[in-house]
């Protein structure tokens, strides 16, 4: 068995990201964990943590080229550890994000107004209520009150609807357009 001299003192370094996705009360550093698996280890052989929580130990094991064994009575370690540790096609990910990008993108200008003063487009960022409360009819029987203070709409015009707020006033067959497309995502999903 191998003695831990006390040749020097190893401070705790900041987590890097792959161990930050999300919050564990006990995780250990990262630096020190990796400290102790090269003096009592080599490559290639096995170190066993009964106890993964977040997985550090299995996944530093892993960078230093041993072989990792982690057990856990909590799942959630488990599924931490395994998706900490877990491959990323980088080229994939990056592929589906743009992809999902550019879909999300295509919705901004349900984002956008006129601003009532210098009349430029404006993206939303926040809202705040203010009271000024109307009844929508969204068809089929739906009604629902919602705010108006951010445009001026008289009864029969047309908005559009987003977390309660009517952001816009838009002409029929816009609104209509609109909709089609709502029941179109609605029906393929």
């Amino acid at each position: 068995m191998h003695k831990l001299e006390p040749d020097h003192i190893i401070l705790p370094k900041l987590h890097p990201s792959m161990y930050l996705m999300h919050k564990y009360w006990a995780r250990k550093p990262h630096n020190i964990v990796a400290a102790y698996i090269k003096k009592y280890s080599s490559e290639g052989e096995i170190v066993l943590d009964p106890f993964c929580g977040s997985g550090v130990t299995i996944a530093e094991s892993l960078i230093l080229g041993r072989k990792a064994i982690g057990i856990d009575v909590n799942p959630f370690s488990i599924f931490l550890t395994k998706n900490t540790i877990i491959h990323v096609d980088v080229e994939l990910l990056e592929l589906i994000f743009d992809l999902l990008k550019e879909k999300v993108e295509s919705y901004n200008n349900f984002y956008e107004v006129k601003c009532p003063y210098c009349h430029d487009l404006a993206e939303i960022s926040h809202i705040i209520w203010k009271g000024d409360i109307a009844k929508v009819d969204f068809g089929s029987g739906v009604q629902t009150e919602v705010n108006i203070s951010l445009v001026n709409v008289k009864v029969g015009e047309y908005v559009l609807v987003h977390v309660g707020y009517a952001l816009q006033v838009i002409d029929k067959e816009a609104a209509e357009e609109t909709l089609q497309l709502w029941e179109e995502l609605l029906n393929n999903s």
